[in-house]
């Protein structure tokens, strides 16, 4: 006999125009399969998932059978979402069967063996959709999921994105440009009032140039004696008395610090 441990957390696919306390779209799965000794599964099983209303008896609101979910070290880890089958046989996304539910719980089915006991309850968001419109998440993939548009300054149709227009005070404007975040580093506005910003006060979305602070080179030899000009000079890539290079450029084209590079996404 197989025994499941499941952990269910809510993940970042919200409903739209839903309740402070809605469901979310999207729910992440993580469990740990054993056998009957406690030992750890390694292999890939058919597991069906279902929707109830209720912790136990009912018929299920969603259903879906995973015939492949791989299981290493007897955990695994799926995304349960889209589209699955409804009362009565129907097709209907997951976010459709749960938004008017008071609560929802999921049994998990593993192979033929009977499901698990007892059910597990999806925990509900405390957020709604409209609470995150204009929220700039970073991703390690190749493109935004769904409910995000890329940060990348295109010009967009107020008309197809009301909500992030008003989150971005932008509307009855028609159209607007999203925030252009490609190769750039974020700062926490300043409000005038801290002045760790020199640029302060700032807009939300203004942008600034980069700026080397001033500072200066002491002109002379390695021991840290006086050079032919004594004193201390404002830094120069040649020295105004032609001779020679005072700072070693690294050769770039810029001056930036150790980075890694994600996708910049913002929810709509």
């Amino acid at each position: 006999m197989k025994t499941l441990n499941c952990v269910v957390m809510w993940t970042l696919l919200f409903l739209s125009g839903t309740d402070l306390w809605a469901i979310p779209a999207g729910f992440n799965i993580q469990g740990r399969l054993t056998d009957a000794n406690g030992i750890n599964k390694d292999d890939t099983f058919s597991i069906k998932f279902s929707v109830f209303a209720i912790d136990a008896g009912g018929s299920p609101v969603w259903e879906k059978n995973m015939p492949s979910v791989l299981v290493q070290n007897g955990n695994f880890q799926i995304i349960l979402q889209g589209e699955g089958q409804g009362q009565g046989g129907t097709t209907i996304q997951l976010e459709n069967a749960v938004k008017d539910l008071e609560a929802a719980y999921v049994e998990i089915k593993v192979g033929s063996d009977p499901p698990l006991v007892p059910r597990q309850p999806l925990l509900r968001s405390p957020f709604s959709s409209a609470d995150q419109v204009g929220a700039v998440m970073w991703f390690y993939r190749k493109s935004c999921p769904i409910g995000f548009r890329m940060a990348n300054g295109e010009q967009v149709s107020e008309s197809l994105y009301p909500e992030l227009a008003a989150a971005m005070d932008k509307t009855g404007t028609g159209n607007f440009y999203l925030p252009d975040l490609r190769g750039e580093f974020i700062r926490g506005v300043d409000d005038g009032v801290r002045n760790a910003d020199p640029g302060a006060p700032r807009l939300v979305g203004s942008t600034q140039t980069y700026e080397i602070q001033k500072h200066t080179h002491i002109i002379g030899p390695a021991n840290g004696t006086p050079g032919p000009y004594g004193g201390s000079y404002p830094i120069w890539t040649i020295d105004p008395w032609g001779n020679g290079i005072l700072s070693k450029p690294t050769g770039s084209a810029e001056t930036r610090p150790r980075n890694i590079a994600l996708m910049p996404c913002i929810k709509y």
